[in-house]
């Protein structure tokens, strides 16, 4: 199984990246939603994981969504009550 991982920050990339490949996935990593789409194209992944700030999180899913139905998980910290879908 091969897995996507977007992620802005060095040490979350560097956590999940470990723990997915402990779980048996392969893993490409990308830091915004544009590079990944990219790599996308090259090798379509399994599941997405997106780590990135809750600003524009449903602007980046939709992006996401645009491309690809796949598994997609959302990792996000200090969701306001603005920010619940």
């Amino acid at each position: 199984m091969y897995a996507l991982l977007i992620a802005k920050d060095a040490d979350d990339t560097a956590i999940l990246s470990t723990i997915l490949q402990r779980a048996g996935l392969a893993v490409t990593t990308a830091t915004n939603v544009e590079r990944a789409m990219r790599s996308w194209t090259d090798r379509p992944a399994d599941l997405i994981l997106i780590s990135l700030p809750t600003e524009n999180l449903l602007e980046q899913v939709r992006h996401v969504r645009a491309e690809t139905i796949v598994p997609l998980i959302l990792i996000a910290q200090n969701i306001s009550e603005s920010h619940h879908y």
